[in-house]
């Protein structure tokens, strides 16, 4: 979440599933599917689970997310016998309320199902609205992560999700008063309303001072909001915690965690999903969201780790950091997702800059960093010209969610897309089977639909290979033979699907796994730690023109891949 020039406003443009009936009907089925199951799930258990969650506030949660927000979730939910009866009765009026929210959406659901104008110009601003109201940061993530996913739903809901990566729910100007003040940030005496008028606020007592802090927020996410200020004559931007959204998160993890313990179970042909663990894991890297402190921690890691690529990769810098308020430096841009949505319309330099040096961050957190942003998505990319020559640059936001990948994890994933590349359907079948430590009792014929699929589809480098296709089909063949994943694999994926989708809707011709030769072959060639090293040896010895010439080489190979393919080792 960060900040930007140039807002649009959202105007829905005609979908193309509109023009094909039964593809939309299925895009339909899946998106009403997912997020009936997910409104269904926390509404119903947040009603019959309160012994859980009173035992949850009285500290019995052994989940990452109890440590970050366990002092909130006490005032919520008490163990006594008064704040009980007051939990429960918050407990039943949430879940009423949430019900409510998406009443409509599940009563007209047949409609929308026959009518494809129904859907277009109401359904799915229903569906919009009622996740905003809602204000449920599991749904808001999973609304984020389905916004760039044009092949999988339709593009006016898309559009419409895409919203919530910068425009969620606000919170009043008096709750950002009040966390401010509790972390004794120095607050000006004057404050710019919403009205470009004056508001009074009596000054704090600390070092750090804020002035003309804008009542108006600039963004909003899921869990926090952004403001404008200016501390000590330079322009920053103020991130401040959504007020209760700890606790809320506290609980709709406990519940998504009962009930995929539930699931798994008491539905033994769903327990291949493995869903403890992947509710597991998304506990932990939401933990780190909900913690603003942890996020300076995360923004701080990336800044290092990417020093050497300053010119034109920006980490806003940190100059404050508590769990609830984060002060950072303002990085001015445009979104990359009114690049998405502009689509071909964007300057074909821009798009490639985009795309090919997305793919360049992702590829350095994985190959060499092993330390990845877990919310990659193109709401947290801000593309801009700096300099009087307008030199390009990628700003990376939102470093809450982050993660650290296991040795046997990075082989895995790692030898995946080198598989793919090589287009040996059975390697990268075996490969997937590791995404889980229970193995799949299909195992044998998975690898087959596998290796059958990746003929057809998956030649590998320099083929035209299209990313989104083989990975879906291979996630349709993972449904239908039972393989299960675990949870950071699942993050790994759905970020490499925010890159891919972005690039196929601004240029088409691009391709994510031919850029990405030079390194994903040095690395299947010198081994892991080798590689490692020596890249980041290359990293200070090679000259920076060296290094611009080697990106211009790889946008060449993506947008030509095939052209290069006989001088491929």
């Amino acid at each position: 979440m960060g900040a930007r020039l140039g807002r649009r406003g959202f105007a829905a443009p005609t979908s193309a599933a509109a023009a094909n009936p039964s593809s939309s009907l299925r895009r339909f089925a899946r998106g009403a599917a997912w997020t009936g199951t997910a409104v269904v799930t926390l509404c119903v258990v947040r009603a019959g689970s309160l012994s859980a969650a009173e035992g949850l506030a009285g500290g019995s949660s052994s989940g990452p997310l109890a440590l970050a927000s366990a002092p909130q979730a006490s005032s919520l939910l008490g163990r006594s016998e008064g704040e009980g009866s007051l939990a429960r009765r918050g407990l039943l009026q949430r879940a009423a309320w949430l019900l409510w929210s998406f009443s409509w959406v599940l009563f007209l659901s047949p409609v929308a199902m026959l009518s494809s104008g129904f859907r277009e110009q109401v359904y799915y601003r229903l569906l919009y609205e009622a996740i905003v109201y809602s204000r449920s940061a599991a749904l808001a993530k999973w609304s984020q992560w389905a916004s760039i996913r044009y092949d999988l739903l339709p593009a006016t809901l898309c559009l419409l999700l895409s919203r919530l990566q910068s425009d969620a729910p606000t919170h009043p100007f008096a709750h950002t008063l009040a966390e401010l003040e509790a972390t004794g940030i120095r607050l000006p005496v004057q404050t710019k309303s919403r009205g470009g008028g004056e508001q009074l606020v009596t000054p704090g007592a600390s070092a750090m001072s804020l002035s003309l802090l804008e009542e108006a927020p600039i963004a909003s996410g899921s869990i926090a909001q952004v403001h404008s200020a200016i501390c000590g004559g330079e322009r920053v931007v103020v991130k401040v915690r959504h007020p209760r959204v700890g606790e809320e998160l506290l609980l709709d993890m406990e519940i998504l965690r009962r009930a995929a313990t539930a699931l798994h179970k008491w539905v033994p042909s769903m327990r291949w999903l493995n869903a403890p663990s992947t509710v597991a894991q998304f506990e932990a890297a939401m933990s780190g969201q909900c913690d603003l402190s942890q996020e300076a921690l995360h923004l701080e890691a990336f800044r290092f780790n990417f020093r050497r690529k300053a010119a034109w990769m920006v980490i806003p810098k940190v100059l404050f950091a508590s769990p609830a308020v984060l002060v950072e430096s303002y990085e001015a841009g445009e979104l990359a997702t009114d690049f998405v949505r502009r689509g071909l319309e964007v300057d074909r330099s821009d798009a490639h800059f985009i795309i090919a040096r997305g793919e360049d961050i992702y590829l350095q957190m994985l190959l060499v960093d092993n330390f990845m942003h877990a919310d990659l998505h193109p709401g947290n990319l801000i593309f801009r010209r700096a300099g009087l020559l307008g030199r390009p640059q990628l700003a990376v936001l939102d470093g809450g969610m982050a993660a650290h990948l296991t040795a046997e994890e990075r082989r895995n994933f790692i030898g995946l897309l080198q598989a793919m590349g090589d287009g040996d359907g059975s390697a990268a079948a075996e490969r997937v089977l590791g995404f889980s430590r229970k193995r799949s009792s299909n195992a044998e014929a998975f690898v087959s639909d596998v290796s059958t699929m990746c003929t057809e589809k998956c030649k590998g480098y320099g083929t035209g290979l299209n990313m989104g296709v083989v990975i879906r089909e291979m996630m349709q063949l993972m449904y239908r033979h039972s393989v299960p994943i675990d949870g950071n694999y699942a993050t790994l994926i759905a970020n490499m699907l925010c890159l891919e989708g972005m690039a196929r809707e601004l240029e088409p011709r691009f391709n994510v796994l031919d850029v990405a030769y030079p390194l994903l072959r040095g690395h299947q060639l010198f081994g892991d730690d080798l590689f490692q090293r020596a890249f980041k040896l290359a990293q200070w010895v090679v000259p920076l023109p060296v290094w611009e010439q080697v990106y211009r080489f790889a946008l060449y190979s993506a947008l030509n891949g095939e052209s290069l393919k006989r001088f491929q080792i």
